[in-house]
């Protein structure tokens, strides 16, 4: 055997081996990517179960939660605008009572500010 078949067959020699290597190499992946699809699947059952115990407890809940929106009041005749808590406002009378849903709206209406949303 000459060199040049000598060199050659080691090529090939070389070849095969980085064959067997890419193959297991790609067995190794593809069982990596079998485990992280069982992963996956698993989460999205637990997502879906998470999920339909949160509907159902949406359902069951008796007393939805409410959100209360503060508001801020001034009487038709007055100069100030007070929250809803105040002591002033609370003896504005109904008929002559102006509700605001915003403080803004309340200053653009010209109306001023009671110590009670200074302190606020």
């Amino acid at each position: 055997m000459n060199q040049l078949e000598s060199n050659v067959l080691h090529s090939f020699k070389m070849v095969k081996s980085d064959i067997i290597m890419m193959q297991d190499t790609m067995t190794q992946l593809s069982q990596s990517q079998e485990r992280i699809m069982e992963m996956l699947g698993e989460l999205r059952a637990q997502e879906t179960a998470l999920y339909n115990a949160m509907k159902a407890h949406k359902l069951t809940t008796s007393h939805p939660v409410k959100r209360t929106r503060k508001s801020y009041v001034a009487s038709k005749t007055g100069k100030s605008v007070h929250t809803t808590n105040c002591p002033f406002g609370k003896n504005i009378k109904p008929k002559s009572k102006v509700v605001f849903a915003t403080k803004s709206k309340a200053f653009n209406a010209g109306y001023r500010a009671c110590d009670c949303l200074k302190r606020v």
